[in-house]
């Protein structure tokens, strides 16, 4: 068990995901992405969005978004 306030993001491997925290270390558990997505929905302030294929922020901590350089 984990605050979600230590949460920083989620990063998916397969049937693995690392749990970043915001002290610097990071835990791995065997649970896909989706079981993630699916307990943060019931909480009654969600402040996780699932950005990515494999990727779930904190969105408490997103202070910006900066895209790609593109060459058009």
């Amino acid at each position: 068990m984990l605050p979600t306030d230590d949460i920083a993001y989620i990063e998916a491997f397969g049937n693995y995901c690392d749990v970043h925290l915001f002290n610097g270390e990071s835990v791995t558990m065997t649970f896909q992405l989706h079981y993630f997505v699916e307990a943060f929905n019931k909480l009654k302030q969600n402040f996780f969005t699932h950005v990515g294929k494999s990727l779930i922020v904190n969105t408490n901590y997103v202070y910006a978004i900066i895209p790609p350089k593109t060459n058009y």
